[in-house]
């Protein structure tokens, strides 16, 4: 999510969703090409993120919305995941761990060893 080729564009799109949710997916075309960087953003290349983001998770669709051609759109919004992740790759590690008590490190270390 946050390496490899597609992460400027996770990022660009995880921000326009902190500011502003649920949103269509033209409303974050529109955010993104606001954004330095992006200008020149296909909405190809955002629809193909967003579906691949919703597929593994880190996006959800929360509803639909009226167009002004009489269709509907779909909304989106980021799911905790994704949220956590964010979170978790803003923090230094070693601050996180040194604010955990014993009980919520067994916990953690509980959940991380059941994943696979």
């Amino acid at each position: 999510m946050f390496k490899g080729r597609e992460a400027k564009l996770n990022r660009a799109i995880f921000q326009v969703l902190i500011e502003e949710s649920p949103l269509a997916m033209w409303d974050i075309l529109g955010n993104v090409c606001k954004m330095r960087g992006f200008k020149r953003t296909k909405y190809a290349v955002i629809n193909a993120r967003i579906r691949a983001l919703e597929d593994e998770g880190y996006l959800k669709r929360t509803g639909n919305r009226d167009t002004k051609q009489g269709g509907k759109t779909i909304l989106y919004e980021l799911c905790a995941k994704t949220k956590l992740a964010i979170a978790l790759n803003a923090r230094n590690l070693d601050d996180m761990l040194d604010q955990l008590d014993e009980k919520s490190a067994l916990t953690i270390l509980k959940i991380i060893r059941s994943c696979k």
